[in-house]
């Protein structure tokens, strides 16, 4: 099972040249320097995407923020060790332990910001891409770059499994809830708890299932049979070429 497709424009545009999109993107991002220099880059890359996403309205759909705020904390995770361990520049002591002092330096803040702003503008383009493209017509596009059947094989299952454990856990919450669990926090935890192990118990059980449906089907490890994919629109291969090479030329661009 995968996301049901939309009626935006990213919904509707095949998921080969938003897949090359979004890799150009992102590299692009990477090969930006550090430094004072990259602040310019990285404000100019932001505004290429919001151009693309904004229109659509990714940014309102719920799912987009639910899939983009772990990122967004481990990116801050990130950013406090950065914060408290680069030196340089102006200095403010916080606290002494002992013989130890623990100072933020403008180092270390600029640091920690680049990175978290980094971390956001590619995270950004993956949610995006993941919200709207189904996952068949994603791992289709995988396929058609040339990637390892056994990568393929291994996407394709995750993109259904996360979908059908998703469901099958909101299934078991809503039959525990209308059960009358218990209003404490100890009852909830133990409740959470039993549902994950159960949860985890029906998911090896149904993939053991999958597996043997396909062996019992002819399957023997090859490589997967696709689709044909559709022929590719001009049009919308020449907008992701536009997109990429505006966004390389954002990075290699000089700056007065």
């Amino acid at each position: 099972m995968s996301s049901p497709p939309g009626d935006s424009y990213l919904c509707r545009m095949d998921a080969r040249p938003k897949l090359g999109g979004t890799v150009g993107f992102l590299l692009a991002l990477g090969l930006i320097p550090m430094g004072s220099s990259s602040w310019l880059r990285l404000a100019a890359l932001g505004g290429l995407l919001a151009v693309v996403l904004v229109p659509d309205g990714v940014w309102l759909r719920r799912t987009f923020w639910l899939r983009l705020t772990p990122v967004i904390g481990l990116a801050a995770a990130m950013a406090l060790l950065l914060l408290f361990t680069r030196s340089g520049g102006t200095t403010w002591p916080l606290v002494r332990l002992g013989d130890r002092e623990i100072s933020l330096s403008e180092a270390g803040l600029t640091a920690a910001a680049e990175l978290g702003v980094r971390t956001f503008l590619g995270a950004a383009a993956l949610v995006a891409l993941s919200v709207r493209t189904t996952g068949p017509a994603l791992v289709n596009a995988l396929a058609f770059f040339r990637l390892p059947h056994t990568f393929l094989a291994v996407v394709g299952a995750v993109s259904r499994a996360l979908w059908i454990v998703t469901d099958e856990a909101r299934r078991m919450n809503r039959a525990r809830l209308m059960r009358g669990a218990g209003a404490s926090l100890g009852a909830r935890l133990r409740g959470v708890g039993g549902m994950i192990g159960s949860l985890l118990l029906r998911s090896f059980a149904r993939a053991e299932r999958v597996h043997m449906a396909m062996v019992a089907r002819g399957y023997d490890g090859g490589p997967l049979r696709h689709l044909p994919p559709p022929p590719l629109r001009p049009v919308q291969v020449l907008a992701c070429a536009g997109f990429v090479a505006l966004t390389f030329a954002v990075r290699w661009t000089p700056l007065p």
